[in-house]
């Protein structure tokens, strides 16, 4: 098992961890943005549809290449780990990144 430490301290940051993981995501509401299998695999993981989801900048893209189903991403601020999430599934989609987290989410 690896573990991932996310740096999440800035506002932005923290606003998307407020709407994409402590407040999740339906299932639904992401259909669009991705395949029918990846749609498929999801239910199996979330069969309520409620999902939560992170992202990471493409400069980022060698760790969580690395990452697998069942590693942990630890979250940090203040010099604290305030919340812990276990890696379900990944996928890179960038219209998904825009969607949840803006335009500016483009290199994610």
């Amino acid at each position: 098992m690896r573990v991932l430490i996310q740096p999440c301290s800035d506002t932005k940051a923290l606003n998307n961890l407020e709407r994409t993981i402590k407040h999740n995501i339906n299932l639904d509401e992401i259909k669009p943005f991705i395949s029918p299998a990846q749609y498929k695999i999801l239910l199996q993981i979330y069969p309520h549809k409620k999902c939560f989801i992170w992202g990471t900048m493409l400069k980022n893209i060698n760790s969580w290449n690395k990452l697998q189903r069942g590693d942990v991403a630890v979250f940090t601020g203040n010099n604290k780990i305030f919340l812990k999430a276990t890696v379900t599934f990944k996928i890179q989609n960038t219209k998904l990144a825009n969607y949840l987290w803006g335009k500016d989410a483009n290199q994610t």
